[in-house]
């Protein structure tokens, strides 16, 4: 069946220093299985816990049930991204030190790098910030 979703919770990848942060992968799937090849990524990094409701994913529709943030990288994993939630380095399961600004543009261009088929960012508040901050 085409159009699944497979995930890999708490991914640790290693920083330049040695900090392991800690994402959840949503990529494409079939029977089961991740489709190979490469697709683009949306890269979500937060210090509000990965795992956690986003108050940014309210719709008109539905003003005081966010989406869930599964259910969002469902959306656009099964319109061919792969879709990573990234706790912020010494932010609940990643390690090392929360410096609010300093970490984010090497984090997350290590991050972005990593990634296969470039990355979209996207957020408000301290995500906005670390969009301006990262490359």
């Amino acid at each position: 069946m085409q159009n699944e979703v497979v995930v890999e919770r708490d991914v640790r990848v290693t920083m330049r220093d040695g900090i392991k942060l800690v994402c959840d992968v949503y990529r494409p799937a079939r029977d089961g299985q991740p489709v190979t090849g490469a697709f683009p990524v949306i890269l979500e990094r937060t210090p509000y816990d990965k795992g956690a409701v986003s108050r940014s994913e309210m719709t008109v529709r539905e003003p005081k049930e966010p989406k869930r943030r599964e259910e969002v990288a469902a959306f656009f994993t099964r319109h061919g991204y792969i879709v990573i939630y990234q706790d912020c380095r010494g932010r609940y399961g990643s390690e090392g030190v929360f410096r609010k600004y300093l970490d984010e543009a090497a984090d997350g261009a290590l991050l972005a790098s990593e990634s296969h088929g470039g990355s979209r960012r996207s957020g408000e508040t301290l995500r906005g910030i670390k969009e301006v901050a990262s490359p």
